[in-house]
Order: C-alpha cells, then structure tokens, then sequence
C-alpha cells in the first residue's frame, strides 16, 4: 500500500507541476491587459481551470488501468462524497482531494487525513511560488 500512496502522490504533484505555466500565463493575461482588473472571481476561475486540468491529468492516467477504474472515476467525478470526505467539485479539486477519490477508486479505502493536508499544503505551496515569480 506505501508505494501505491508513493506513486499517486508523485503522480498528483508531477500534475500540480506540469500545468503551472498555464496559471501563470492566465494570471499574465489578466495583469496584462489594460481594460480589465483581476477580480476575485477571475482568479478563482483561474485557480479552477487549474486544479481541474491537474486533477484530469491524474484521472486520465488511472482510468487507462482497467474498465472498472475508469468506471469508478466516472462514478467518483459525480459522487465524490464516496470517497469518505466533503469534496467541493465547485472549487476544483486540489492535491488531497484528488489524492482522496484516487485512492479510494484504487484500494476501497478512505485515505488518511493527514496524507491529504500534506498533499494540498505542498500543492498551496507550488501555487504561491507561482504567483511570486509573476
């Protein structure tokens, strides 16, 4: 079960990592541009974008594991309470929360909450890194 846990958080933050460039570009976009300011909503739009794009990049990667994981990702997306915590799809998904419904589709096991603040504070922490260098 340890490398199982090793490898989807590996997985998750090479996600987090791998679609960064595409936050900040979107921030630039709204710095950048002259007629507009960058509201709240904007950069929670923004935010989802992002965490939808990291946390589909990990879903993708599993469902091609078999038909019954794809099945349980499809059933996870629209039921993520089954995964033994309070996702808020509305927001996106961020590394815990992914880390949670991933976990359960893999092992029917609800994960521990340590395993997935840890996962979002690293996840929080590659985000603001991202907005520092902007």
């Amino acid at each position: 079960m340890f490398f199982l846990k090793g490898r989807l958080r590996r997985a998750i933050l090479a996600a987090a990592k791998n679609n960064i460039e595409s936050y900040k570009t979107n921030i630039r976009l709204y710095i950048n541009s002259p007629e507009d300011e960058l509201t709240q909503e904007d950069t929670l739009n923004i935010r989802r974008e992002y965490l939808d794009s990291c946390a589909n990049d990990v879903f993708s990667v599993i469902g091609k594991i078999s038909p019954r994981v794809a099945f349980e990702v499809q059933h996870i997306l629209i039921h993520p309470e089954v995964c033994g915590y309070d996702v808020n799809i509305e927001n996106g998904f961020l590394a815990g929360s992914t880390f949670a419904m991933c976990y359960y589709i893999l092992t029917g096991k609800i994960a521990k909450p340590m395993d997935c603040v840890k996962l979002n504070h690293v996840h929080n922490a590659i985000m603001d890194k991202a907005l520092k260098e902007i």
